[in-house]
């Protein structure tokens, strides 16, 4: 049962079509890489694997019986759709989740997407950023800005399941 990936593509000629290029986000690199992989194969293993791009994903998923990816970039609004559409969700999924201001939810029957606010306090200052969390089969796909770092933490315990 592996996972799909690579479906669609965003392209100028409208919203999806099939297969195509790797996105190319824009990331300052910093302490952790921008992608995080978690999976599980059919015989139970579990891997942990944190990497610049998701093509670099694209062999490993194709293993997993269940994945979460975890991607964070410093432009949402503009890599979303890119990020998601080649690891093989509906390019269309986060762009209508993210045209809603704080909080959104929607079902195209196979694919699941829900936009949340997470909200970051530092000192005096209140920061408010979405966090996309994009589902189906056998799949979990969070997409966030560079800025939340709960789930690097998260991920620390993957190995140990």
């Amino acid at each position: 049962m592996d996972i799909q990936i690579n479906k669609y593509e965003i392209n100028d000629n409208g919203p999806a079509s099939q297969a195509g290029p790797a996105p190319k986000t824009k990331f300052i690199p910093g302490i952790t890489k921008p992608c995080l992989c978690v999976g599980v194969f059919e015989n139970g293993q579990t891997l942990k694997s944190e990497v610049d791009n998701p093509a670099e994903l694209r062999d490993t998923l194709r293993g997993f019986s269940v994945a979460w990816v975890d991607h964070k970039t410093d432009n949402l609004k503009e890599d979303a759709a890119s990020i998601a559409a080649y690891l093989g969700f509906n390019p269309l999924l986060p762009a209508t989740l993210l045209q809603d201001q704080y909080a959104s939810y929607e079902d195209f029957d196979v694919e699941l997407g829900l936009m949340l606010p997470v909200i970051k306090v530092n000192k005096l200052d209140v920061l408010t950023t979405p966090l996309l969390i994009l589902i189906r089969k056998n799949f979990i796909l969070t997409l966030h800005t560079t800025n939340l770092t709960r789930f690097e933490r998260l991920g620390r315990y993957a190995e140990t399941f």
